[in-house]
């Protein structure tokens, strides 16, 4: 976990503190631009720490994309196969086999059926909810015939429209806006008896990992720290995420898995040696890959680390 310092500090000019409304609940501790279009922000809550991404998805200098292991690993460790700059942890996922509950598309190429997934399709308490599982909602990258990408949160089984190509999707859910769809989603749902189940705690304080989209191109992505020993401890409800993303200027928003596989890491290999020490500052030090040569930084994730099957990433494009 990392250790929370109460003094500002001050780096470049960053893109976070034009969104930012002013806000009592809501306010900024300390933030640092990465690079022109990507900007960390660590942020106060109501008295929960949140560690905000704000990324321009106009800049050409890096992509967003979802990467998928071949087997459960911790994020501080996929992040270097993926070679990201930054990773958060993404879909659902089986406890038991680690096997994917969540649609994955990389490159144009659907790699994760949930429908072949055993552990989900013969679980007697998912039976009758099966289709709504199968069409939770996921954050789409689209190309258009220019070659232009186009970012949206839809349900999966939404048409890819006229003249757009996927490029790649992710799918997390329920959606947190434009407004909260956890019983479309089965998130909440009734058991056999006709008690209510709440299956992500979505009106209690947990860690949570969510993702927002604005108006003007920019992509909010959240982790929001919980107890260190309870999952429903401390952390944000999906309401406190629902008026954080709007206070960002989010328009759409999608829940990510959370809970204790709630990660963000940072790749010190791709930073220069201001950002560097800002995040040594801040961070506890990750896992140090076989042959990496550097470590991640593990801004923030459940103590062990959870394994995970899929993660969100931020990709520095090759230089041609």
């Amino acid at each position: 976990m990392i250790n929370l310092l109460a003094q500002p500090i001050h780096c470049q000019t960053a893109d976070i503190q034009q969104d930012l409304e002013q806000s009592t609940n809501l306010s900024t501790i300390k933030e640092i631009k990465i690079q022109n279009g990507l900007t960390y922000s660590k942020l106060q809550w109501k008295g929960s720490t949140v560690h905000c991404l704000s990324v321009d998805t106009k800049n050409k200098s890096f992509k967003i994309t979802p990467y998928i292991s071949d087997k459960v690993k911790e994020p501080s460790l996929s992040i270097f196969d993926s070679d990201a700059i930054f990773t958060v942890n993404g879909g659902f996922f089986n406890l038991s086999d680690g096997d994917s509950t969540s649609y994955v598309t990389v490159d144009g190429k659907q790699m994760c059926e949930p429908k072949q997934n055993k552990a989900l399709i013969e679980n007697p308490k998912l039976k009758p909810f099966l289709q709504q599982i199968f069409d939770r909602s996921e954050i789409r990258f689209l190309k258009n015939q220019k070659n232009e990408t186009t970012i949206e949160i839809v349900k999966h089984s939404k048409p890819i429209q006229k003249g757009m190509k996927l490029e790649s999707a992710l799918q997390g859910g329920p959606q947190i806006l434009p407004k909260l769809t956890s019983e479309s989603e089965a998130f909440i749902r009734k058991d056999d008896k006709g008690k209510m189940q709440d299956s992500i705690g979505t009106k209690r304080k947990a860690a949570r990992t969510a993702i927002g989209i604005t108006d003007d191109g920019k992509m909010k992505i959240l982790c929001a720290e919980g107890g260190k020993k309870k999952d429903f401890a401390e952390g944000v409800s999906l309401d406190d995420l629902a008026q954080m993303f709007q206070l960002l200027g989010c328009q759409s928003a999608l829940n990510f898995d959370g809970g204790t596989s709630t990660a963000m890491v940072v790749n010190l290999q791709k930073l220069d040696e201001k950002n560097k020490a800002f995040f040594n500052e801040i961070g506890t030090p990750g896992l140090l890959p076989p042959d990496s040569g550097s470590p991640a930084q593990l801004v923030y994730g459940a103590s062990p680390e959870r394994r995970v099957k899929s993660t969100l990433c931020i990709v520095e494009k090759s230089k041609k």
